[in-house]
């Protein structure tokens, strides 16, 4: 396996940008070979790390809710099931915060 991108931290969204176009050869490359060795993953990584490492709950979801669900999951590249998951924990801590205070 290859090293990871050494990815700086940028001070400002002009100089995130002109750095992802500046190596966008080096960005392809790794982005093709992980492809190839089928390294590639969707969604937010620590969200599915977070759930990988803890215990699972099913539910049922209306089916109006569910759809929204899967239209706000699909325009952030995620699976519906880590932006549900993200969605909860959001309110869950929001409902903790409110609780407490």
């Amino acid at each position: 396996m290859d090293k990871l991108l050494d990815i700086p931290h940028f001070d400002n969204e002009d100089q995130e940008a002109n750095w992802w176009f500046e190596n966008r050869d080096q960005v392809t490359a790794a982005f093709e070979r992980a492809a190839k060795e089928g390294r590639l993953r969707r969604g937010s990584g620590a969200i599915a790390a977070l759930l990988s490492r803890q215990g699972a709950l099913n539910l049922r979801i209306a089916g109006e809710d569910l759809a929204t669900i899967r239209k706000l999951a699909s325009g952030e590249g995620q699976p519906e099931e880590v932006y549900a998951a993200a969605l909860l924990h959001k309110a869950l801590q929001e409902q903790k915060r409110r609780n407490a205070g």
